[in-house]
């Protein structure tokens, strides 16, 4: 009877195998893995609430806001308004960030030192090869290297104005009545 038992068990295991390697199959076919030395793409998921998945997925390229470029931060696809706002200002992307929700945690406007200190040498580079790959991939993302993030100035925590960060890694203080248009926003969480 034990016997009968640890058989059916085995096959009960070798059976739902089977079937979740059919399914992972179906599902890994319709998605394209982000090559190496890239990021991980960001989802929009609702109307302020995003997913990070290490996948690109066709049939959602209409749902891609950007991608997680260090960890923790994540960078719009492109400069310009976000979520269907034409102009964003200071105060608009300042609340912006801190109603998203990624992946369950709240979102914020990082700081130029917190940038900095996840910024390497490829940082930039990897970035223009990242929105190479999504205009490939037919997503209307940043066509032309875009140098200038929108970011916060602080100064023991407290945030004193807007910033804006380079791709090269310098930074500076920015007008509070720049448009958004002219930058990508930048997300921390």
């Amino acid at each position: 009877m034990e016997k009968k038992i640890s058989v059916l068990n085995a096959l009960k295991v070798i059976i739902t195998a089977f079937v979740m390697s059919i399914c992972f199959t179906a599902y890994c076919s319709n998605h394209i893995a982000v090559p190496q030395g890239l990021f991980p793409i960001v989802y929009q998921i609702g109307e302020n609430e995003y997913e990070i998945l290490p996948v690109f997925i066709p049939e959602r390229a209409g749902q891609i806001w950007g991608y997680e470029f260090a960890p923790g931060m994540i960078l719009a696809k492109k400069r310009g308004a976000v979520n269907g706002l034409q102009t964003i200002h200071w105060t608009t992307a300042k609340r912006f960030a801190e109603s998203a929700t990624i992946n369950g945690k709240k979102g914020r406007v990082p700081s130029i030192r917190e940038v900095q200190g996840l910024w390497s040498e490829t940082t930039g580079e990897r970035i223009d090869r990242m929105d190479k790959f999504l205009v490939s991939h037919g997503v209307n993302a940043e066509k032309v290297p875009y140098r200038i993030f929108w970011l916060s100035r602080t100064v023991d925590g407290k945030i004193l104005s807007p910033a804006k960060f380079a791709k090269n890694g310098s930074a500076a203080a920015w007008n509070y009545r720049v448009s958004i248009s002219k930058a990508r926003i930048v997300l921390a969480f």
